[in-house]
């Protein structure tokens, strides 16, 4: 069981306000602070809930405290990791900026992942998107695209986002998250110097 004392000094490590791990928790920000004051213990369907927030903000419980969690890589399984990594991408990118897809198919999207990019784009989080040279199927404004040649084409989706870049693998079954600076930064450039080369879709 998490202590009160943890559960204060994560928040804390992690930046966030009351309100929004209060949100994420799915509980009244009045009611985190009475389990943050020690005042009232919290459920153990709600601590499960606070650690799966703050995992998110790669901070760990261990026995005694908090730590923040320094792997640099993440396998996301289960039902549907797509949409795991898209939760990935939303509460790593909160504060606004700038995601970049590769090898994508928006066809392909069902309307639940559409949900989660809406969800997004309200953040004023911006997208860029690398597809299938001649698909005109684009969801969003053909800005948003750049077509890549046919041969170069695999539909695989790589996601460039803050300090991460992550891979669909193994037929959509895992993503694969690697959290690191300077590999964002490299994969970033090499996103930015296939856009140059590409030409923009005509119509949607």
């Amino acid at each position: 069981m998490l202590t009160a004392n943890q559960i204060r000094a994560a928040r804390a490590m992690s930046g966030l306000s009351t309100d929004e791990v209060a949100s994420r928790v799915g509980i009244a920000p009045n009611s985190l602070r009475n389990i943050e004051a020690g005042k009232v213990t919290p459920k153990d369907s709600t601590v499960k809930m606070i650690i799966d927030v703050y995992e998110k903000e790669d901070i760990a419980f261990t026995k005694s405290g908090v730590i923040e969690d320094d792997k640099t890589l993440k396998v996301i399984e289960g039902d549907d990791p797509y949409l795991g990594l898209l939760d990935d991408v939303f509460h790593t990118m909160r504060d606004g900026g700038e995601v970049l897809f590769a090898f994508v198919k928006n066809e392909l999207s069902p309307p639940i992942v559409i949900e989660s990019d809406l969800r997004m784009r309200k953040l004023g989080i911006t997208f860029r998107s690398l597809i299938e040279e001649g698909d005109t199927y684009c969801l969003y404004p053909v800005e948003e695209y750049r077509w890549l040649k046919k041969e170069y084409f695999q539909n695989n989706t790589q996601i460039i986002y803050g300090n991460k870049v992550a891979t669909m693998i193994e037929g959509n079954k895992k993503a694969v998250i690697i959290r690191n600076k300077d590999y964002a930064e490299t994969q970033r450039k090499i996103f930015n110097a296939l856009w140059d080369g590409s030409k923009q879709p005509t119509k949607s």
